[in-house]
């Protein structure tokens, strides 16, 4: 129940990365620097991927890349698209 209950809290950490969490499910494509990710949630780099890490069992740019691969699996899936043009489009191709 504490670990819940410090998730939920708007002033703890456990918040904190969920706000992230959140930025990053709607901003999977765009480019990622954990330091402006930890300062958008007032938490300082090496804070952030320690405690990001242990709530998700990934570091933030893992799940970045976790996000994009479901998105282009959906988009292979409902688009019908090749693996090349899903993976431009959800960001990871360049």
């Amino acid at each position: 129940m504490g670990r819940l209950r410090q998730i939920a809290s708007v002033e703890g950490r456990g918040y904190k990365i969920a706000k992230a969490i959140d930025w990053l499910c709607l901003n999977y494509a765009a480019p990622l620097r954990i330091e402006d990710l930890a300062t958008s949630v007032q938490m300082s780099a090496p804070t952030f991927h320690s405690h990001f890490r242990r709530l998700t069992g990934m570091s933030p740019l893992q799940y970045q890349k976790w996000l994009r691969l479901n998105e282009a699996k959906r988009v292979m899936l409902s688009e019908h698209l090749d693996a090349a043009d899903a993976a431009y489009k959800v960001g990871s191709g360049c």
